[in-house]
């Protein structure tokens, strides 16, 4: 159930979904957070670590590190008739697949899919 990137599918990067230099603010305060393990409270499951790019999901923090080590990239295989690119019909972003725009229209524009 945890086993690491190979465990679970890969979720595919949503644009927009993030503010601006967030990379940038979560280094920083990486940088001078002094916590030690003694600190932080023990859970029963494990943390849930997932890679920014690829969106591939990791348990064990030494497999994650190293992965974010090196560019990572995901293949994907594009739908049968998909068209290379589809357009937001509210604010004209655009999107590389079907599933990427879904997800824009839920985060961005709060479109509610189902009751």
């Amino acid at each position: 159930m945890f086993g690491g990137a190979e465990a679970l599918q890969p979720l595919k990067r949503v644009k927009g979904l993030f503010p601006p230099g967030q990379n940038e603010a979560n280094h920083h305060a990486a940088q001078e957070d002094t916590t030690k393990n003694g600190d932080l409270h023990t859970n029963e499951f494990p943390d849930t670590m997932i890679c920014g790019n690829c969106r591939s999901v990791f348990t064990d923090f030494v497999q994650f590190r190293d992965h974010r080590r090196s560019p990572c990239s995901v293949p994907r295989v594009k739908e049968e008739n998909e068209p290379n690119s589809m357009q937001c019909f509210t604010c004209e972003e655009t999107c590389t697949n079907s599933w990427e725009l879904v997800q824009h229209l839920v985060s961005r524009h709060g479109l509610v899919l189902y009751k």
